[in-house]
């Protein structure tokens, strides 16, 4: 997946319980950024999903998991006062996303 310019549209993944694969590849189709926190980048994967990004504390990425996203930005983000969907939402707003669905 690429990333597209002007990223207004965001998706995010976070570690929770994901919707069906064929919605959330839809919904990936149709973001102009990915992120994933660590802990939603295997079932971003597993869905069929490549995220264009994974942010978080990477607590939840064995080297196995790291090694199917290489390619992917990743962004380590380890500020324990903040959850990883937090960090997300953040990072998101920075790139200047003006619109977020949040998968969790």
């Amino acid at each position: 997946m690429r990333l597209r310019e002007a990223a207004t549209h965001a998706l995010i993944i976070a570690n929770g319980v994901p919707p069906p694969a064929a919605f959330l590849r839809r919904l990936a189709r149709d973001a102009d950024l990915v992120v994933a926190t660590d802990g939603g980048a295997l079932k971003a994967l597993r869905a069929g999903v490549r995220p264009h990004v994974v942010l978080g504390d990477m607590d939840s990425l064995s080297l196995d998991r790291r090694e199917a996203l290489r390619g992917v930005t990743v962004v380590p983000a380890p500020d324990q006062e903040a959850s990883d969907l937090e960090k997300a939402v953040r990072y998101c707003g920075s790139l200047g996303a003006t619109e977020i669905c949040l998968t969790a």
